[in-house]
């Protein structure tokens, strides 16, 4: 039964979302706009949270700092909505047109050293854009993802993920992947973007992040130490 709500559900998005497969980047920036009346403006989704979060990070701003930062998440968390459709139907010219890309020599140094790379990254600005990587670097890229229950959503994600070069591989698989790759001599690109919370029964190590108590994954580090291999970090602005 659960399998056949998913695919009501996933069908239904299609249908309603299909035009905007076909919309140029300007339009999809106005249907985001209309999306944030609805959503923050009309619907209010999970504007509590919002707030809550906001204040338990940041303290010491005033009530209009926290205002303003809030209604800018709204806007860019609709913009990362219509810009996976973008994404998705755009040719890799437009596609480099979203973001560009520095230091890129680094990483092509490690790989004339013939040596793979980790590179750790964070849910900010259009993370999805990490799958761009794989039009402008020499390793193959491939990154780790959390599954979805809803697995037709899922293999929508994926598509974009994957289409400029970039393997999506889930997060209980991406160690194995890495070894494996390894092990045939494959140069790659690893990005994690391990900033969530850990299960609680793997949660090892606790710091604090935005003035509170916050478990982190170790991954990132677990496996570079394995593989002996160097780690960057990816600054999205």
């Amino acid at each position: 039964m659960r399998k056949v709500i998913h695919a009501i559900s996933f069908y239904t998005f299609s249908i309603l979302t299909f035009p905007f497969k076909f919309m140029p980047l300007r339009w999809l920036y106005g249907i985001s706009d209309i999306m944030y009346l609805i959503i923050y403006k009309i619907i209010g989704y999970r504007v509590d949270v919002v707030k809550k979060n906001l204040k338990n990070s940041f303290p010491q701003k005033t009530e209009s700092e926290l205002l303003e930062i809030e209604r800018k998440f709204y806007r860019h968390f609709c913009d990362l909505f219509v810009e996976q459709f973008y994404i998705l139907h755009a040719n890799a010219k437009k596609a480099k047109r979203l973001c560009s890309f520095k230091n890129l020599e680094q990483l092509d140094r490690y790989y004339n050293e013939n040596k793979s790379i980790v590179v750790a990254g964070g849910h900010y600005g259009n993370w999805e854009l990490y799958g761009l990587f794989g039009l402008f670097l020499k390793h193959q890229v491939f990154g780790a993802y959390k599954p979805l229950a809803n697995k037709y959503f899922e293999s929508f994600v994926n598509a974009s993920r994957e289409r400029f070069g970039a393997l999506a591989v889930p997060m209980r698989d991406t160690p194995r992947t890495a070894m494996q790759f390894a092990r045939e001599g494959k140069l790659f690109f690893l990005g994690l973007i391990a900033d969530q919370t850990p299960a609680k029964g793997e949660i090892r190590y606790w710091t604090t992040f935005l003035n509170q108590d916050t478990p982190v994954f170790l991954g990132t580090e677990k496996i570079a130490k394995k593989l002996n291999q160097p780690v960057f970090f990816c600054n999205m602005r």
